[in-house]
């Protein structure tokens, strides 16, 4: 595990204690069982890619590690608005307060006011925090893998299918993607940020194709900046597309989405 990773594992682990005494499992539970059904994040993939269309998870975060503040005068809900209005398949919504400056009102909030299907982005390492997901509204959760022991992995995995999350499963390299398809989950999220060196290249998400089972959906994470970037995923049979910086460095993120995805228009 990288330091930033170590430091960010480190931080949650803190937060879920707390957390927990504030707030005990018995209650997350009960109120993650009073969430509706999902919306049905995977489906809505497989709709999009089903009419041969480009499928894309738009991202909601004020700021990360490596960048800093990304958006000075952030709004979840009128970014995800943009988003849905612009054709986005999904929202993605950073939850994570410390390195990613966001929080659970902000998945809570975007949930209410869109209709497409919401990815908690946050760095989940306790099965607390896969009850939280389902009790702040989210459809889908994010497993980093690079995060997680192969046990935790599939613990994480199997609580939240079983309360009705779809999963995406995030790797980086080869070693974690073998990890990852022993869960057998449909989604595959291929990081493209080398976690050494904070350098990213959509070529990773190409070389580790050719290991992936065709039943499988493969999203492209990070890195993607333009319309060649995007052209050269699609050339390789990539077609589904995880994207926040490019977005949201904007001054209208969905405008930018629809100038990177004029097929969508």
């Amino acid at each position: 595990m990288t330091n930033i990773l170590s430091s960010i594992v480190e931080y949650k682990t803190s937060i879920v204690r707390a957390r927990k005494e504030k707030r005990p499992l018995s209650l997350v539970k009960e109120q993650a069982a009073e969430q509706t059904q999902g919306r049905g994040f995977v489906q809505a993939l497989e709709n999009q890619l089903t009419k041969r269309q480009p499928a894309i998870v738009a991202e909601c975060k004020k700021g990360s590690p490596s960048k800093g503040i990304i958006v000075t005068n952030y709004s979840a809900e009128t970014i995800a608005l943009e988003y849905e209005k612009a054709g986005a398949t999904c929202i993605s919504v950073l939850t994570d307060e410390k390195f990613f400056h966001g929080g659970d009102r902000d998945l809570s909030s975007v949930k209410k006011i869109i209709n497409t299907p919401v990815l908690r982005k946050d760095f989940i390492i306790d099965t607390y925090q896969v009850y939280e997901t389902k009790a702040i509204g989210a459809d889908c959760i994010l497993l980093i893998v690079a995060c997680l022991s192969d046990k935790l992995l599939d613990e994480l995995f199997q609580v939240s299918t079983e309360i009705g999350l779809d999963v995406l499963v995030e790797v980086h390299n080869r070693t974690e993607l073998e990890r990852a398809l022993r869960l057998r989950g449909p989604l595959i999220g291929i990081n493209n940020r080398n976690l050494k060196l904070f350098e990213t290249n959509i070529r990773n998400t190409i070389g580790l194709l050719k290991d992936i089972p065709e039943d499988r959906i493969v999203i492209s994470e990070s890195g993607i900046s333009s319309r060649r970037d995007i052209e050269v995923l699609l050339e390789n049979d990539v077609n589904c597309f995880l994207i926040g910086e490019t977005f949201l460095r904007a001054e209208n993120p969905g405008d930018k989405l629809r100038d990177l995805f004029p097929e969508l228009n």
